[in-house]
């Protein structure tokens, strides 16, 4: 038994934080906005949140796969191992945000403002650049 009630704890440590906010969750989806907000580890995937105002919020291990983004507004946001594989980028701000260890391959960065972003092990892979502001500043053209 007390092998058993060790093994349990060991996996609860072993388990990613997902502490989202029912309520923030709730805002989000009724107005599109949610600055400031805990969405840490919500499963947001194929969700349209273009033009959202999500400065702020904590989106820590938050599934963003294929999410619409197109000119949403996340400076000091948490995205801190976020999946935003194949997501709409294009035109968003993401200033001072966290994107360290996020994912963004195949995401569409045109017109991002990725400047100041904290991008430690962020991975881009086929990811679109096109009058992309890269966290050192520089306007990346690559596929304009």
């Amino acid at each position: 038994m007390k092998d058993l009630a060790i093994a349990a704890v060991l996996m609860l440590l072993a388990m990613p934080a997902c502490a989202f906010s029912d309520l923030d969750l709730a805002r989000l989806n009724a107005t599109g906005s949610c600055p400031g907000c805990d969405l840490s580890g919500a499963m947001l995937s194929e969700v349209s949140l273009s033009d959202a105002e999500l400065s702020g919020a904590d989106l820590t291990g938050a599934d963003l796969t294929g999410v619409d983004l197109r000119r949403a507004n996340l400076p000091y946001a948490n995205l801190f191992q976020a999946d935003l594989r194949g997501a709409n980028l294009s035109d968003a701000n993401f200033y001072s945000a966290d994107l360290r260890e996020a994912i963004l391959d195949k995401a569409n960065l045109d017109g991002a403002d990725l400047s100041r972003a904290h991008h430690a092990g962020i991975s881009m892979a086929g990811a679109h650049f096109c009058k992309t502001v890269m966290p050192d500043g520089r306007v990346r053209h690559g596929d304009c």
